[in-house]
């Protein structure tokens, strides 16, 4: 899982906030890559872990997502994958540093279309590698814990044109899972785009990821609950 989802992240990071869009007969096809600016807030607990909380707002990091789109008006089907490169270290204390590196990779797919709505489901397959940093005194020592989780997600989005202008649009995104208290995972992405000129575009937006994960009962109990959150810029050429 962990070569997979690598080398999926590193072409699309490499984008460098370009997207580019190529259409073949009723199909296309669209590559992105944003920048995200985050604040987060997070908790962890687990087996040869220290247990952390930090608070929100205090640390803002880069992080970085590019998204995959295919769509066919005919068969009137669209398939997303979307990879998000995540990495963002708290200072809890004086004493200890919590590093959370998860890169996630969503596949989301067969919509149902009404109009300017879409419908479907996919899943979110997570590598998350927790890192804690901890220096006194009397102790230095880093610990870690690596998970791999793959969750069903349902998925919706709306888009449609601004009044503003008729080079502006509007389109937001929306993935969620919940499982009783076990689990429970919350994507949600807006954004306004402007068409500067017919090959160019900018576009500015949102982005709120929340993850919530408890594994009890078995020789490795887990639980973490981590909100990410920002403002995203895009820059797009379009062919």
């Amino acid at each position: 899982m962990k070569n997979k989802i690598t080398l999926f992240l590193l072409p699309l990071l490499l984008l460098c906030s370009l997207q580019c869009s190529f259409s073949f007969a009723s199909s296309t096809v669209d590559l992105s890559a944003s920048a995200w600016r985050i604040a987060s807030t997070g908790s962890l607990s687990a087996r040869r872990l220290l247990s952390t909380s930090y608070r929100d707002g205090v640390y803002n990091q880069n992080a970085y997502f590019g998204t995959i789109h295919l769509k066919h008006d005919f068969f009137l089907f669209n398939i997303f994958l979307r990879a998000t490169g995540l990495e963002y270290e708290a200072i809890v204390n004086e004493r200890l540093t919590l590093t959370t590196r998860a890169p996630n990779l969503d596949l989301f797919f067969f919509p149902i279309r009404f109009s300017i709505f879409d419908i479907g489901g996919g899943a979110k397959a997570i590598q998350a590698k927790f890192i804690q940093d901890y220096h006194s005194t009397s102790l230095n020592a880093t610990l870690d814990y690596n998970v791999q989780l793959v969750v069903p997600m349902a998925y919706a989005s709306v888009s449609f044109p601004l009044p503003i202008s008729y080079r502006t649009k509007f389109n937001a995104v929306v993935l969620g899972m919940k499982k009783s208290d076990e689990a429970n995972y919350l994507d949600v992405l807006a954004q306004a785009e402007y068409a500067l000129v017919r090959t160019f575009s900018m576009a500015l937006g949102y982005r709120y990821l929340s993850m919530r994960h408890k594994e009890v009962g078995t020789s490795e109990e887990l639980y973490f609950n981590f909100r990410f959150k920002g403002p995203f810029v895009q820059a797009a050429f379009n062919l």
